[in-house]
């Protein structure tokens, strides 16, 4: 059954992106282990820095407020914190220790428009200050104001060139601008300075993947792992490159390394499970998931991808369970309802499939789905009218579903309703003017009401929009076979559907009827025999065997082949009428 496929699952990362954002990860410190997940472009204090440039005595209230505000931020208040260092910068904004701790705190709460006039007036009270500099960078970048940030961080490396961190905010803010080379300067400068640092490679790495240099980049990130076994960024990154070059083994081994540093990082184990279901190997890919379930209880969407993999192991009682407890959390679960009901298809609980297809709202992105299920179902019970209302009021709660247009415009030609399948259609097309199986579904109604000019119109268009497009090819030759016209333009566009779909029967039909119009009957004949065991209940394609063998004047074969085409019963009553004319007349000659 098709109605449960792993193409449903949450897709999780995509491989590496084109452009990668550079200031997504940032250092506290830069001479720390571990990369923190800040995206800040400045550290975030954790304690308080000693002023890098001594300060006049203060006067005595602003001092007070000074005390207070280092009190409270080391007592947790950062929000008082803030106020006191606002009260000491009032009364002594020449202060560089005051200015400093409160654009540092200002910065880390987004207050960039209250931030940025106190470190410019910092910068201009204290130029010689590599740190004031640096803050009022940090703020340019906070703010995209790229070039401004970049001429601040050049300033302050200019003034001590072993402020370390600048060269990585500037090579992030050149990376940003697409200047490659003075990214790579900068990056290549830190790692100068710091040759044990993983940072200064993984950025390097970053800039190589960005332009696409996945060797280089794979050799970076190496280098940033051996200098820190447990930089979970760089780990992921490249296994992403791994992935994307579909080194999917090397991918594995990493991905498993790396859960031996982080055992719950969902992230990892979402990476894992995709390359074996990629592999469609899905006992290893639920494996992964129940085991990141352990950690991460709470995840309604993991519990419906577990659900998923046990229904494609054929584990469906399981999948049932999983889907049941999400619906018992969340009743309004926008997958698990549509899942649930797909697999009491699977076990041939039929009612209660319904009853939870029936559910379905039309606020639910299954909606069309269920309804397209609930119609299917109803037309295999042989109760076309009831799919046809069902879909009727789809289409009604849902109008823009161009997928329920299809439906109820093919339904309603099977019940040879071809106005109103017409109309369906045509309002489809409104929303939609170049979709291709609407046009195709249109042309096939309007060959059904004898429009056969629009008919052709409409699968030139097909065709225009998908040269691919076999059954329109086909269509356009087996009507011109059928009048007997243009029948070199005919072949042409049936071998053509041929060489897309080989085998066809239905196609070859079209090719031998072509050579029958010629009266080349016995190539017509041979290829009609091997379109009628192709397709084995045709009966048009037995009525053609008919005609064959009725102008090689084998008179009984072509009563045997008409007489199968009534047994096989014909859709349209005409079709039935005209065959039975046929076999009348021949008996009738005896």
């Amino acid at each position: 059954m098709d109605v449960m496929t792993l193409s449903s699952l949450p897709k999780g990362l995509s491989p590496v992106p084109r452009r990668i954002v550079f200031l997504s990860i940032l250092m506290v410190l830069v001479s720390c282990a571990t990369l923190p997940p800040a995206r800040s472009p400045i550290p975030e204090p954790t304690v308080e820095p000693e002023a890098a440039v001594p300060d006049p005595p203060r006067p005595a209230e602003a001092y007070l407020n000074f005390l207070l505000a280092r009190l409270n931020f080391l007592e947790g208040d950062i929000p008082g914190a803030i106020d006191k260092y606002r009260a000491a910068y009032r009364l002594d904004p020449d202060s560089f220790s005051i200015g400093h701790r409160l654009s540092q705190l200002l910065l880390r709460h987004g207050k960039l428009s209250e931030v940025t006039p106190i470190a410019e007036h910092l910068v201009r009270v204290f130029p010689d200050s590599a740190d004031s500099h640096l803050l009022l960078g940090s703020i340019y970048g906070a703010s995209r104001k790229v070039d401004p940030a970049i001429q601040e961080y050049q300033a302050a490396i200019e003034l001590d060139p072993e402020k370390s961190e600048a060269y990585l905010y500037l090579g992030s803010l050149f990376a940003e601008k697409k200047e490659h080379q003075s990214a790579e300067k900068a990056f290549s400068d830190f790692i100068s300075r710091n040759p044990e640092s993983p940072l200064g490679y993984y950025y390097l790495a970053r800039l190589a993947a960005e332009r696409e240099q996945w060797g280089t980049a794979e050799e970076y990130y190496r280098k940033a792992i051996e200098r820190q076994p447990n930089f979970l960024a760089a780990l992921t990154e490249l296994g992403l490159i791994y992935e994307f070059k579909k080194k999917t083994d090397q991918a594995i081994d990493l991905y498993e390394e790396s859960l031996f540093h982080f055992p719950k990082n969902p992230q990892l184990r979402e990476r894992l499970g995709q390359i074996f279901i990629s592999r469609n190997d899905f006992k290893s890919a639920l494996e992964q998931f129940k085991e990141q379930e352990r950690f991460d209880t709470d995840n309604l969407d993991l519990r419906v991808k577990i659900g998923l993999l046990e229904f494609q192991e054929g584990d469906t009682p399981g999948a049932i369970e999983e889907f049941l407890f999400v619906l018992a959390v969340e009743p309004d679960h926008p997958s698990a309802r549509y899942y649930l009901a797909a697999a009491y298809l699977q076990s041939d609980l039929q009612e209660k499939a319904l009853a939870e297809l029936k559910k379905i709202t039309p606020a639910s992105p299954f909606f069309a789905e269920a309804q397209l299920h609930l119609a299917s179902v109803r037309e295999e019970a042989d109760n076309l009218k009831e799919a046809i209302a069902t879909l009727r009021s789809a289409l009604e709660q849902a109008p823009a579903q161009i997928e329920l247009h299809r439906a109820l415009g093919h339904l309603l030609w099977k019940d040879h309703q071809y106005e109103p399948a017409k109309e369906v259609v045509e309002t489809g097309l409104q929303t939609k003017p170049d979709d291709v199986r609407l046009l195709y579904l249109l042309g096939i109604i309007l060959d059904s009401l004898d429009e056969d000019d629009r008919c052709i119109e409409l699968m030139r268009r097909v065709i225009k929009l998908d040269p691919e497009h076999a059954d329109a090819l086909n269509y356009i030759g087996y009507l011109y076979a059928e009048k007997g016209v243009k029948l070199d333009e005919a072949e042409d566009l049936i071998r053509r559907a041929l060489e897309i779909k080989p085998g066809d029967g239905y196609i070859i039909d079209s090719l031998g009827w072509v050579y029958y119009q010629r009266g080349e009957y016995q190539e017509a004949l041979r290829l009609l025999q091997e379109a009628f065991s192709l397709t084995g209940s045709d009966p048009i394609i037995a009525e053609h065997l008919g005609d064959v063998y009725l102008s090689l004047q084998q008179k009984d074969a072509a009563l045997r082949y008409f007489q199968k085409a009534l047994e096989l019963k014909p859709d349209l009553e005409k079709d039935r009428k005209r065959i039975l004319e046929k076999l009348e007349n021949l008996r009738g000659q005896d």
